[in-house]
């Protein structure tokens, strides 16, 4: 089908488009439709579509809803980025491959962004006349005309596709095909081939018919191949070669049942969970339905005779529970699957019957007679795990050993050793803390950093360093496995390592974490005989060593610099750069946002008041317009998102959330998937009209451990109330995504010419390399006439003494931690001008002394709050003539906390900062 052009007389039209509206190009090249996938859908009825385009580049269309009253381009573009962050209007072209999408009826009264006759020639959408496709023809037209009637019109978007993996796409090697003359099979009517990766294989056709007839959709979970013929599988089976410690199960915040993480036949990591049963089954139909409601891949569990089933019988760990006892099963194997005998012991459930462990032994029961007393049974459930970190467990390559001897450790009593990606490391057992126990955070605040400059409490990514700090330092010692405190505990979902690192491989203790007693255990040690643990530092009292670890260097030069992607805006280059929290910030004119990272990037929650009479037609995002114009009713799809209510807060359970009724159920007013798993118990209610959400302060169970106290948890859930019920003190919250600090972060200008040993710093200054730079540091005490904002700040009082000089700057997140080691109330170089007293406070203002960009900010936003009413830095004054009591910074207000703050206090001390001098070779 081809598309006609029409134009009509005030269409605003070019015939060569702008370089910036060229054809879209993809961000990985060479990508091909079969390595290519979309984003997940976003509702019921919008779905992204795989799409081959110009020179069969894969993208991804979709067709969005036209919303009313549109006025600008700017409008058109904003509802594609509420899909994906990288979306905008199609730019589509006169192509034959187009047909696909108007075959799947997108393009029908549907607006664009541009419409191409070649690569250069074409017509763009602008704020005057929009382009939209009507009866295969190309139309211009007013935007606000085009919208003012929504019905039946819609809104093209498109977006690169990305890889399926990445690591597939970045590692596409051309090996050499094998000599299959070399190779066999095993058995008979197999078909010798070598696969893409040049590694030879077998294929072969199986006939299941006869084999579990009960479970035909789902013989990719039971192998029916390798009960057939041994050593193979179904073609592409979920995750081979997943170990225990790279596994992990789903998890759901409102599910009272818990996943345990299992190894089985042959080690491999299996999820199982036991689920009451319910009354009144029919079939065992029935049983796998109860199954799926723990998660769509569950089934009735398949168990073996063999020893490693002491982790289901006995306990996770001596659980006083037995999760195979009175539960029903799917099957029960004998030995190694051999079918004429799995039949003969009637392993496999029939319609009317089922497997019953009871006293480890396997009965056939009638399901309908069971379930008519379900009281004290259950099913066991199982599902394949998946990898902890997807991308990790498809890059886990044989790396190469670097020659060691070409690196050493800066600093003293480090041990250099290289393991799971081949990059070197030192690692060094600390003893003793200068931070005092109170400082009860200090893996999320990394005690490592403070003590040892440019070290993190160590992570581990495999077996092999694992086992050789098992050997190198016995006895019990902390490492950087950490739950952020501001959050709710749970078991999987969000513990990571606190240097940054991914967390693909945890090697948890038989049952753990477990959160033995009723306090957060939010830290994790290891000891002799024992994996990970979790623990809680300040209700046990346990201070114990930790293990550092840090990157080791080159000992000649240029030493390993960091590198960064770069994109030009306004013709400067920029450094492109994770997203994180300490490279991004909250609306800058507000202290009611609070900064919260998880997995789905780096927002800010915020409260406001509701309204006199709260109504569905008012319960909009205008609700939030009054903090900021983008700002929307607050969607949250990760545990670590919660970590705005902690501490916990006077408003927890008066908290509104931007769920809405549609269609006898609950979306998010933002157009985000709904994350099902943070519903309370029995929620939400079949019927959701004249209904709102609250957030409830829901006390959650855990199984029980004999010695372990207390089994329960409170953690925050969504709970359904009467939009009628809601009173004038409760509260709504608000969501805008964190803006970066700057729109385009320079590019370090380091060349790796600089190391500890070819420069020198003045005598009493402490010399260190941070951000890839040689720097000086000195801590200064103030003359009483100095110590005042003006002399000692904004005049820079390091560098009235040294020209050289300046207070103290930081831009990367090691050198934050170095700076954390100074005693408390230390002043550094971050301060707003007198310049801007008389204006509105607002955090942009802010500057550091020496002139360099405010790329980085440290911010006390997680250890204990700043204030008893829960405030974070950087506080707000009351009125603007408190505004310079506010405008000077801290390293930390206490030792007990650890951040930047800007509440005022007298100051005494200055931490100064120079270059250290590179000495130059005669």
């Amino acid at each position: 089908m081809l598309l006609l052009l029409v134009f009509l007389a005030f269409a605003a039209h070019q015939s060569s488009v702008s370089a910036d509206y060229k054809l879209p190009k993809t961000k990985y090249p060479g990508l091909t439709l079969g390595e290519a996938r979309c984003p997940e859908s976003v509702s019921y009825n919008e779905f992204w579509f795989l799409v081959p385009y110009y020179n069969d580049a894969p993208f991804c269309f979709i067709r969005k809803t036209l919303p009313a009253k549109l006025r600008t381009i700017k409008d058109v573009e904003a509802v594609c980025r509420e899909v994906d962050e990288t979306a905008f209007p199609a730019r589509l072209f006169y192509d034959l491959k187009l047909s696909y999408i108007n075959s799947l009826s997108l393009t029908e009264n549907a607006m664009i962004g541009a419409y191409f006759i070649d690569n250069i020639n074409g017509i763009i959408s602008s704020d005057e006349a929009v382009i939209f496709v009507h009866n295969s023809q190309v139309i211009a037209t007013n935007i606000e005309t085009f919208s003012a009637d929504p019905t039946g019109k819609g809104i093209l978007c498109m977006m690169p596709a990305y890889p399926r993996f990445m690591h597939s796409y970045h590692i596409k090697p051309i090996n050499h095909q094998p000599n299959l003359a070399e190779y066999e099979c095993e058995g008979n009517g197999w078909d010798l081939q070598a696969s893409c990766g040049g590694t030879p294989f077998c294929y072969k056709t199986i006939d299941y018919s006869g084999i579990f007839l009960n479970f035909q959709t789902m013989l990719t979970e039971f192998n029916v191949c390798g009960m057939k013929e041994p050593n193979s599988f179904v073609a592409s089976v979920h995750y081979p070669g997943l170990s225990l410690a790279e596994a992990r199960c789903p998890e759901s915040a409102s599910d009272e049942d818990f996943w345990f993480l299992v190894p089985v036949y042959n080690n491999t990591p299996v999820c199982f969970i036991r689920r009451s049963l319910p009354a009144n089954l029919r079939t065992f139909k029935d049983v796998e339905v109860a199954c799926r409601e723990k998660h769509e891949k569950a089934f009735p569990a398949r168990l073996y005779r063999d020893q490693k089933l002491k982790y289901l019988r006995y306990g996770v760990p001596a659980v006083s529970i037995d999760l195979t006892e009175n539960a029903i099963i799917g099957a029960f194997f004998k030995d190694d699957l051999t079918l004429e005998e799995t039949e003969f012991y009637d392993i496999n459930s029939s319609d009317r019957y089922a497997i019953y462990l009871s006293r480890d032994r396997a009965y056939a029961i009638n399901v309908t007679e069971f379930s008519a007393n379900p009281k004290g049974k259950h099913i066991l459930c199982m599902m394949p795990p998946y990898p902890r970190v997807t991308d990790s467990y498809y890059r886990k390559n044989v790396p190469s050993r670097p020659n060691l001897t070409e690196y050493t450790c800066e600093g003293d009593g480090w041990d250099l050793q290289s393991f799971c990606d081949g990059k070197p490391y030192c690692y060094k057992r600390l003893n003793k803390f200068k931070a005092p126990l109170p400082y009860e955070f200090y893996t999320e605040f990394n005690a490592c950093g403070i003590e040892e400059p440019n070290s993190f409490l160590a992570s581990i990514h495999c077996q092999d360093e694992y086992g050789y700090l098992r050997f190198k330092y016995a006895g019990q010692y902390q490492i950087g496995l950490y739950l952020p405190h501001r959050g709710p505990w749970n078991r999987f979902n969000s513990w990571q390592w606190a240097d940054g690192t991914p967390a693909d491989w945890i090697p948890w203790h038989r049952g753990e974490p477990q959160k033995c007693h009723s306090w957060d255990e939010k830290t994790v040690y290891v000891e002799d005989n024992y994996d990970f643990i979790d623990y809680n530092i300040v209700n046990t009292n346990r201070a114990m060593p930790a293990i550092c670890k840090k990157p080791a260097v080159k000992k000649q030069l240029p030493l390993d610099i960091k590198r960064y992607s770069t994109f030009e805006l306004n013709w400067k280059k920029c450094r492109s750069e994770p997203v994180t929290h300490w490279n991004h910030q909250c609306p800058t004119n507000s202290s009611l946002w609070q900064i919260v990272q998880s997995e789905a990037g780096v927002h800010c929650y915020a409260l406001v008041d509701t309204p006199m009479q709260l109504e569905l037609d008012n319960f909009t995002h205008e609700l939030c317009h009054d903090l900021h114009p983008n700002a929307k009713l607050a969607s949250f799809h990760y545990d670590s998102q919660f970590g705005f209510l902690y501490p916990e807060n006077a408003y927890l359970d008066k908290i509104i959330v931007g769920l809405v009724p549609n269609n006898q159920t609950f979306i998010w007013a933002d157009g985000t998937p709904v994350n099902k798993s943070f519903w309370a118990q029995s929620e939400p209610p079949v019927n959701s009209s004249n209904l709102v959400v609250k957030i409830t302060n829901a006390r959650g169970g855990l199984p029980q451990y004999p010695g372990c106290g207390d089994r329960f948890y409170n953690r925050p859930l969504f709970k359904t109330m009467k939009i009628e019920d809601v009173k004038a003190d409760m509260k709504i919250a608000c969501k805008i995504e964190a803006e970066p600090l700057l729109s385009c972060a320079p590019v370090p200008d380091a060349n790796g010419m600089e190391s500890l040993n070819n420069t020198f710093c003045p005598d009493g200054w402490v010399k260190q390399r941070f951000c890839d730079k040689v720097s000086c540091y000195k801590r200064i005490h103030v003359e009483s006439i100095f110590q005042n904002f003006s002399q000692a700040v904004e005049r820079d009082y390091c560098h009235i003494l040294d020209p050289e000089s300046y207070l103290a700057s930081i831009h990367c997140v090691e050198e934050h931690f170095f700076v954390q080691s100074y005693p408390a109330q230390t002043l550094i170089g971050l301060h707003i001008p007198t310049k801007f007293y008389n204006d509105t406070f607002n955090v942009k203002n802010f500057e550091w002394t020496d002139g360099t960009p405010v790329d980085f900010v440290g911010w006390n936003r997680f250890s204990n709050p700043e204030t008893n009413d829960y405030q974070y830095a950087p506080l707000f004054p009351r009125e603007s003539s408190e505004n310079i009591k506010f405008s000077q910074v801290y390293n930390k207000i206490h030792d007990t906390k650890s951040g930047w703050s800007n509440q005022f206090y007298a100051f005494q001390h200055v931490l100064c900062k120079m270059r250290a001098t590179v000495i130059k070779k005669v």
